[in-house]
């Protein structure tokens, strides 16, 4: 399986979000922590609403950031991330009982799995937006172009 890993480019994330996700933490779109809180998104305001609007969610730090890579991942960091999925269903929203906290982080898995269904190391950002109580998704993909020469004026990307 793959999963997604916050990708930060530079510190713009540190001048955005609060909190901010750190490099490389296994991250989720993380929609949830909108939809299943108290607060109307569309009533959002600061951080919270450039979270809302184009932020992952680290699962690590539950800080945010605006782009993810796709990478490879073992069972480990697999069971990881839904093992922190579930703790954070329980203990951040109340889910019910841990068995309705681990159906919602499958179907959280699952949502997962579709997104990461792409090369390694292509780079996704993510649009929300919320209409008619509606809240709709947009990914996009960010990938090197075939004659690109590793530079960019405004940054670039190294190997690890």
């Amino acid at each position: 399986m793959r999963l997604l890993r916050i990708l930060r480019l530079d510190d713009s994330d540190e001048q955005v979000y609060f909190p901010v996700a750190a490099a490389g933490e296994p991250a989720v779109p993380g929609t949830f922590m909108f939809t299943f809180a108290d607060t109307d998104p569309a009533g959002l305001a600061g951080t919270d609403a450039e979270a809302f609007r184009r932020g992952f969610l680290g699962l690590d730090s539950l800080g945010w950031g605006t782009l993810v890579t796709v990478g490879e991942a073992s069972e480990d960091d697999v069971r990881y991330v839904r093992d922190r999925l579930v703790h954070v269903f329980l203990e951040r929203f109340g889910a019910p009982g841990p068995e309705e906290a681990l159906a919602q982080a499958h179907d959280e898995m699952a949502f997962l799995d579709r997104l990461s269904r792409r090369p390694v190391n292509t780079i996704l950002s993510i649009a929300r937006s919320i209409e008619d109580d509606e809240v709709s998704e947009q990914f996009r993909t960010h990938r090197q172009r075939a004659d690109w020469d590793g530079g960019h004026a405004v940054f670039r990307i190294e190997p690890e």
